[in-house]
């Protein structure tokens, strides 16, 4: 009878976390709705709002937490509005990859961005490929801003500037800026050409701009340049 007393009381005690845990998750939900509802007309007062939601979702480990979290963070460097515009870029025949690069830089510019390093994390846990594809973007639009000092609204003249300024052979050192840029490039190709995506547009521009030899950083930074520059 004990025992079964106890198993009771901790059914009890795991139902009781679970539903605290899911008023959590409604809330931070319905703090990021609200939040977005003002990001085309005021963009500064949702990424206000956004911070608060992004702290209600920090120590969650669900993917929903996590899809909570990465549009937090969109809203907080208020980009929000601006995913149909880079969708679009994507797409587009020329230029695709630097316009895109153009739209994703955060502030304050840096190769270590801390919003960059939580929207990876998020994506990852999402388990959202959708979401890692933004997020590997946004990582490689930062490190090439960081590297080539670029503002957090730069032209695409501009990201073509910064990237034909990278240095390859810095690539090969493992932690460097370049290193990560090579990393995440390769990341994003191999995400985005994943399954069904290897038909895509998308995957054939992300094949070409890191090249054949995918083992060496630094030739994937080599091919990327070439790439830009070609007008990819």
């Amino acid at each position: 009878m004990k025992k079964l007393l106890g198993l009771s009381a901790l059914v009890l005690l795991v139902a009781a976390c679970e539903t605290a845990d899911d008023n959590n998750l409604e809330s931070a939900r319905s703090c990021l709705d609200n939040a977005s509802r003002s990001a085309v007309t005021n963009p500064t007062a949702a990424a206000t709002a956004a911070a608060t939601c992004d702290t209600m979702v920090t120590n969650m480990t669900t993917p929903e937490s996590a899809k909570i979290g990465f549009g937090a963070i969109l809203l907080i460097q208020q980009k929000f509005s601006q995913i149909p515009a880079l969708a679009d870029a994507l797409k587009a025949s020329t230029n695709s990859l630097n316009t895109g690069i153009s739209f994703m830089v955060f502030s304050p510019v840096s190769t270590s961005n801390s919003d960059v390093t939580k929207m990876v994390n998020y994506a990852t846990r999402s388990g959202s490929a959708g979401l890692q594809k933004i997020a590997l973007l946004v990582q490689t639009a930062n490190l090439v801003a960081g590297l080539g000092g670029l503002t957090t609204t730069p032209t695409a003249g501009q990201v073509n500037a910064a990237v034909a300024a990278l240095t390859p052979a810095n690539a090969n050192t493992p932690g460097t800026p370049e290193a990560q840029l090579a990393a995440s490039l390769l990341s994003m190709q191999q995400t985005t050409c994943a399954g069904s995506g290897s038909t895509s547009s998308t995957c054939t521009k992300l094949t070409t701009a890191i090249g054949t030899n995918t083992s060496s950083p630094s030739a994937i930074i080599t091919a990327f340049q070439a790439f830009v520059a070609s007008g990819g």
